[in-house]
């Protein structure tokens, strides 16, 4: 997954001429060509032997661009212009190398360090150096997952695919912990920088990528009209806009083909308590999910409880494949669009695994049910049966 940020000040014109002999003459002086519109000067720097190439992608809205030049003496430069400062990527393939920044509307240099695990240097982007005290923080928490994966590995008997349930246990408290962390430092981000398009962006990085709504939609509401103006106010916007359609309460609807090529209905399954389960074939957390869904099935389908499948596959073979591994019996649906799958669109899935479950009359009772969360809601709602 998308974007950008603050608004550039337009260049002032220049003086007009003081009235002389023109004036006196009374003719109309010929119209001053208007000045052209600033836009962006980036010059790069990286060690690459002339020729290579490098890429420059942003993305405005809905529209994806990508340019390209070649490196010179190792240099390189990029001119364009954005509708406003804009997340950008430079990548150098050959060299493997890759810098994510805040481009604006004037001179910004790059300098992309020979040791690949050294941060490119950005200068004169003011809303890069803006997105830099959040970025340092959100760096620092990320570095504490690494010992925590270093603890799994140790944790690992040989040749398991996975630690010791205690391990398991233990790794999952801490990465709640840095979670929660991590949320704490986007709120007070967010809070300090309400007009910003930075904290915008913060949002859609941080609550809407990874979904959290309630998060998103609290977190937006504290934006000022210049943030929610922007390309990613714009977007945290329509997410809030689409995940309402599966609110709690709400009655979706939607129909897509089997694997045979049959459309289904949601409604089709009226009269039952409904796990609309959002995955794809190449999702690890989905696949490791996949078992509960099959020990819930097992156990409650008998009493009035189905599963319906939406992937997000974009190949029909590797979909299919996955199914028969990893045993659903349940009702699967597909375009085979990837995440451009129609359903998917319709409900604002941008990552899955993601899940509502209706009631017998069709209204979203729970989102995103899974492990033991799944378990205690489906022994409560058929205990009472």
């Amino acid at each position: 997954m998308t974007y950008s940020r603050n608004l550039t000040g337009l260049l002032l014109s220049t003086a007009l001429l003081a009235a002389g002999p023109a004036a006196a003459q009374k003719k109309t002086p010929a119209a001053r060509p208007k000045p052209a519109a600033p836009g962006y000067a980036l010059q790069g720097e990286v060690a690459a032997p002339d020729g290579t190439k490098v890429y420059l992608n942003r993305q405005d809205d809905k529209t994806s661009y990508k340019d390209s030049t070649t490196v010179q003496g190792g240099h390189f430069a990029f001119r364009g212009r954005l509708v406003e400062p804009s997340w950008v990527a430079v990548q150098v393939p050959a060299a493997k190398r890759y810098a994510g920044f805040f481009l604006e509307n004037r001179p910004v240099a790059v300098q992309l360090p020979a040791d690949a695990k050294a941060p490119a240097v950005i200068k004169g982007s003011a809303t890069q150096d803006e997105y830099a005290s959040y970025d340092a923080q959100w760096r620092a928490i990320t570095q504490k997952a690494g010992p925590i994966y270093e603890m799994l590995a140790k944790a690992t008997p040989a040749g398991a695919k996975e630690a010791t349930p205690e391990a398991r246990k233990e790794a999952d408290e801490r990465f709640a912990a840095l979670g929660t962390e991590s949320k704490q430092v986007a709120e007070a981000y967010v809070q300090a920088h309400p007009n910003s398009l930075v904290a915008a962006s913060v949002i859609q990085w941080r609550f809407v990528d990874f979904p959290d709504y309630d998060e998103a939609s609290k977190l937006y509401k504290q934006l000022g009209p210049a943030a929610k103006a922007s390309a990613p106010g714009r977007s945290v916007s329509k997410f809030m806009t689409t995940w309402d359609k599966t609110a709690i309460g709400t009655k979706p609807e939607f129909a897509q083909a089997d694997a045979t090529g049959k459309q289904v209905k949601l409604s089709d399954f009226r009269g039952k308590y409904v796990l609309v389960d959002f995955w794809a074939s190449w999702c690890g957390p989905c696949r490791k999910e996949n078992p509960n869904v099959v020990a819930m099935y097992s156990k409650y389908h008998g009493q009035g409880f189905e599963v319906v499948g939406v992937s997000l596959d974009a190949k029909k073979e590797p979909w299919l494949k996955a199914i028969e591994t990893d045993g659903l019996a349940w009702t699967q649906l597909s375009d085979l669009q990837g995440w451009k799958n129609a359903v998917a669109l319709q409900y604002g899935i941008a990552a899955v695994p993601q899940n509502f479950l209706v009631d017998p009359q069709g209204k979203v009772i729970a989102k995103n049910l899974r492990g033991e969360e799944l378990q205690a809601k489906l022994a409560q709602l058929f205990a009472a049966k």
